[in-house]
C-alpha cells in the first residue's frame, strides 16, 4: 500500500469527504490536489503529509509505517524530526532549481534524519563507493545522505552538485580548495578529483548520513 492509498483508507474509515479533510488539514490544500495524491499521482511535501496525518488523527510515522505495510510504535514524532524524501538522483537537479514542495518527485523512500529537519531538506541513496574510504570519515554505498539545498557550500564541505546543463546524476563529493581553485575530491582513490568550474552548480551541503541496514554490500 502507497501513502496516499493509506490515506483514502483511513479517510474512508472515518466517514469523510475530501473536502472535509482538505478543511481539517488547512494548508491551503485543495480537493482536487488530494484526490491526487490519494491515487498516488503526486507525492505531497513534508510538511502537507503531516497536516493531513494530524487531520486523520495519526502521526506521519504511523501514515508512512501503515503504507509500507508495518505497525508503527510510539507516539506523536516532533514536528522538528519530520521525515525527508529520498529523491531519485536524476531529479534531485529539477527539483532544487524549481523547490516545489507540493509537487515533489515520486520519492523511493522517506528517512527521519538525526538532526531537526526544515523544509529544505531531501535525502539521496548513494549508489556507488566514489566516498567510501579506507580511513577516517566514510560513505558507504547504500548509505543515504542527508542535503540541505539551503546552505552555500564552503571549502571542505560535502556537497552534491550537478553540471549546469542537467546531463548525467547529481555528484557526492567533498570540496578542497588549494588556495586558489576549487575541486571535488572523492574518499576514494580510485575515482578522478575534479575541478570545479562554471559547468557545475551546488545542490545543496551533505549534513548528516542514515546507515540503512536492510541494504546489503
Amino acid at each position: 500500500m502507497k501513502i496516499g492509498h493509506a490515506i483514502r483508507r483511513i479517510r474512508h474509515a472515518q466517514g469523510r469527504t475530501l473536502q472535509q479533510l482538505c478543511d481539517a488539514a488547512g494548508n491551503g490544500i485543495q480537493t482536487g490536489y488530494l484526490s491526487r495524491i490519494e491515487r498516488d499521482e503526486l507525492a505531497p511535501s513534508v510538511y502537507v503529509a503531516a497536516a493531513i496525518a494530524k487531520a486523520l488523527g495519526t502521526t506521519l510515522d504511523s501514515l508512512i509505517a501503515e503504507s509500507e505495510g508495518r505497525v508503527e510504535a510510539g507516539g506523536m514524532p516532533s514536528a522538528s524530526r519530520l521525515l525527508v524524501p529520498i529523491l531519485p538522483w536524476e531529479s534531485a537537479h529539477q527539483f532544487v532549481e524549481e523547490r516545489d514542495y507540493t509537487n515533489l518527485p515520486t520519492p523511493e523512500g522517506w528517512v527521519t534524519p538525526p538532526m531537526e529537519s526544515h523544509l529544505g531538506y531531501f535525502a539521496l541513496r548513494l549508489r556507488d563507493d566514489s566516498m567510501q574510504a579506507l580511513d577516517g570519515l566514510s560513505w558507504s554505498r547504500g548509505g543515504i545522505i542527508i542535503v540541505d539545498l539551503s546552505r552555500d557550500p564552503e571549502p571542505d564541505d560535502y556537497v552534491v552538485v550537478a553540471d549546469q546543463g542537467g546531463k548525467g546524476a547529481p555528484l557526492f563529493r567533498q570540496m578542497t580548495s588549494d588556495g586558489r581553485d576549487l575541486f571535488l575530491r572523492p574518499r576514494n582513490p580510485q575515482y578522478p578529483m575534479r575541478q570545479v568550474d562554471d559547468n557545475w552548480a551546488a545542490l545543496g551541503v551533505v549534513i548528516g548520513q542514515v546507515i540503512d541496514l536492510t541494504q546489503e554490500g
